[in-house]
C-alpha cells in the first residue's frame, strides 16, 4: 500500500499504470491488471476506486482475503464505495459468510442499483432466510429435547419418592408388627 509522504509522489505515472491496469482488466488480464493497479498504488495515494478495481481483480484470481482488505481500504477512503461495497459482498458470499454479505449488498444497492448484485443480494437474503429458519428449527428442538429431559427427571425424581415412601412405609409396618417379641 501506499506508504509515501507526498514529497516524490508521481500521479502522471500513476495514472498512466491505472489506464494500462484498466485495459487490462477489460481483456480479462487479471495478474497483469493487478501488477499495474499495485505499481499505480505505489505511485500516489490510491483513490477508493482504484482499491476497488483492484479489489475486484483479487477476487477473479480467487484472492479474496486480500480483496476484502483492499476493499476495507476502499471503504476508509469512501464509506459510500457501492463497487466496494458490491466486490466485498461477493467475497463473503463465496466464503459462506451470507450475513456480512447481505449487509454489503444491501449497502451496494442502496448507493447504485446493479442488477448483478441485486440477483446476488436476493440469493443471499434467501440463504440467510433459510439459515435463519435451520437455527430456529433446532433452537425449538434443542428446547423440546430438555422439555422432555426436564419431565423425565421429573417422573424419576417422582417414582424414586413414591418408591421411597413405600419403603418407609412398608418398613414402618413390619417393625410394629415385630414390636411384641422379647
Amino acid at each position: 500500500m501506499y506508504s509515501g509522504d507526498g514529497s516524490s509522489d508521481d500521479h502522471e505515472k500513476a495514472a498512466i499504470a491505472k489506464t494500462a491496469a484498466s485495459r487490462l482488466k477489460s481483456s480479462g488480464d487479471y495478474p497483469a491488471a493487478l501488477a499495474k493497479y499495485t505499481e499505480a498504488v505505489l505511485l500516489a495515494p490510491p483513490s477508493a476506486l482504484l482499491l476497488a478495481h483492484r479489489a475486484h481483480c483479487l477476487f477473479r484470481m480467487d484472492r479474496r482475503a486480500a480483496a476484502v482488505r483492499d476493499c476495507d481500504a476502499a471503504l476508509d477512503r469512501n464509506p459510500d464505495s457501492a463497487k466496494a461495497l458490491r466486490i466485498r459482498g461477493e467475497c463473503h458470499v463465496r466464503a459462506g459468510e451470507y450475513q456480512k454479505a447481505l449487509g454489503d449488498l444491501s449497502a451496494a444497492q442502496s448507493i447504485d442499483f446493479d442488477g448483478e448484485a441485486a440477483r446476488m443480494l436476493k440469493e443471499t437474503t434467501a440463504k440467510c432466510r433459510e439459515m435463519d429458519a435451520e437455527r430456529v428449527k433446532a433452537k425449538n428442538e434443542e428446547e423440546d429435547r430438555l422439555r422432555k429431559r426436564g419431565e423425565e427427571i421429573k417422573k424419576a425424581q417422582e417414582e424414586a419418592r413414591r418408591e421411597a415412601e413405600e419403603e418407609e412405609r412398608s418398613s414402618a409396618a413390619g417393625a410394629a408388627g415385630m414390636g411384641g417379641m422379647p
